[in-house]
C-alpha cells in the first residue's frame, strides 16, 4: 500500500493547483510591505514550483516507463541553459 501524499491524490490535480497558486504568489510580491510577508510568499512559491519539477518527472517516469532517460535528461539540460 502506497502511503505517499502523491500516490493518494491524483497527481494532475496536485499539478493544477499548484500551477494556479505560482501567478497567485507572484502577484502579491508587489504588494508586500514587509520582508516577512515577502519570505512568506516567496516560500510558498519556492514549495509549489518544486512540488511541480518533482511531480512533472514522476508524471515522465509513469508515463514512460524504462524509456523515460533521454526526456528526463533532455528536460533538465534545457531548464539548466535557460535559469543560465
Amino acid at each position: 500500500m502506497c502511503k505517499c501524499f502523491f500516490c493518494r491524490i491524483d497527481a494532475n490535480h496536485i499539478l493544477l493547483v499548484n500551477t494556479a497558486v505560482v501567478p497567485i504568489c507572484m502577484v502579491f510580491i508587489p504588494l508586500c510591505r514587509a520582508l516577512s510577508g515577502l519570505a512568506f510568499i516567496l516560500g510558498v512559491m519556492g514549495l509549489c514550483m518544486g512540488c511541480i519539477d518533482c511531480l512533472a518527472n514522476l508524471q515522465m517516469i509513469n508515463i514512460h516507463g524504462n524509456a523515460v532517460a533521454p526526456f528526463l535528461h533532455v528536460s533538465d539540460g534545457f531548464g539548466c541553459v535557460a535559469q543560465w
